[in-house]
């Protein structure tokens, strides 16, 4: 099973990261959905889809969140990336959750807000589920 990111899909942080991602997937690893689509909805789960300040990633048994979730991506495209999250181990969780929150805190001013969800194109309709 593919791992699933969740993502605010009105967020310009959160976009930049999607295509982050989708440049850099070379094995197809990943499967995007935004926050506010009906795919999460379907999955009935305990994760509070309302708190749009975070991103999850699910692996199909597990929901990850915040700096997991990041390193689970990182882990997950290989390469640099995975070594740059290797070292992320060094610092303690709670110390990069600390930053993740203070990144998402500021995203919309830092980044913007979109006016619509963003949508994937027709080449990367495929990797959503909406």
């Amino acid at each position: 099973m593919p791992l699933i990111v969740f993502f605010d899909g009105y967020c310009g942080l959160c976009s930049f990261a999607v295509d982050f991602i989708l440049v850099r997937d070379k094995k197809s690893k990943f499967k995007f959905s935004p926050l506010q689509g009906e795919y999460i909805k379907s999955l009935n789960i305990k994760v509070d889809i309302n708190q749009l300040d975070t991103i999850y990633v699910y692996d199909g048994t597990n929901f990850y969140c915040k700096a997991e979730a990041v390193r689970l991506i990182g882990l997950n495209l290989g390469g640099t990336w995975k070594l740059l999250t290797y070292l992320s181990y060094l610092l303690p969780l709670f110390f990069c959750n600390w930053i993740y929150d203070v990144i998402s805190k500021n995203r919309y001013r830092v980044f913007g807000r979109r006016d619509s969800c963003r949508l994937p194109t027709s080449a990367e309709a495929p990797k959503f589920l909406l």
